[in-house]
């Protein structure tokens, strides 16, 4: 996760340039990592199919910020990330953005959030989408807007298994073996993202 004001601050700028989702400081969502029945305590790994769950952030080029492999169920797993995702927001909650850039500029405030599907709670600092049924104009292109910035976390995830094969199928591994494949994929995936990006005009 970034440690300073000022590379958050590159994370939204990055996220309002290439999604045009102002204040955003990454989309957040979660992924099954299929593994072999494990010799003993099978039963905690089994959801119709033997697996962990990982959930993690993403920024506007596709690089994982933050990243949690555990045997919980998603719903568990979001007592975990969601508060720490709170104390890295809150933290820069003094932070605001005086007005949207653009053609549609406001004066009102807005503070800086992290982006999720449905399956989310509705925080301060986590956004989600408006049901879909009888939404106005405004509350279309909000989903609009939303969907583009949190896409990137889908696309992370997309790019991050065609590019480790290990990953497509049931990983030949006991489950603390297969926390560290899957953090060191991500922090390789990381790196060559962070060669192309350097290239980016």
């Amino acid at each position: 996760m970034p440690s300073t004001e000022d590379e958050w601050n590159e994370i939204s700028n990055d996220v309002f340039t290439y999604w045009n989702m102002p204040n955003c400081l990454g989309a957040i969502d979660g992924k099954l990592v299929h593994i072999q029945r494990p010799v003993t305590r099978g039963s905690q790994y089994y959801k119709r199919s033997f697996s962990m769950n990982m959930m993690a952030v993403v920024d506007a080029t596709y690089r994982f910020l933050y990243v949690l492999v555990h045997k919980d169920q998603p719903m568990m797993l979001q007592y975990l990330v969601v508060p720490s995702l709170a104390r890295q927001s809150l933290t820069l909650q003094t932070r605001y953005q005086s007005h949207v850039q653009g053609k549609f500029q406001t004066l009102t405030l807005i503070p800086t959030v992290f982006v999720a599907d449905e399956a989310y709670p509705l925080k301060t600092y986590l956004m989600k989408p408006f049901s879909a049924r009888g939404l106005t104009v405004s509350e279309r292109l909000y989903n609009y807007r939303l969907s583009r910035a949190r896409r990137t976390v889908e696309n992370a995830f997309g790019i991050l298994v065609n590019r480790f094969r290990i990953l497509r199928g049931a990983m030949q591994l006991q489950p603390e073996c297969v926390c560290d494949v899957v953090m060191a994929c991500c922090a390789l995936h990381n790196f060559m993202r962070s060669k192309v990006y350097k290239l980016l005009p």
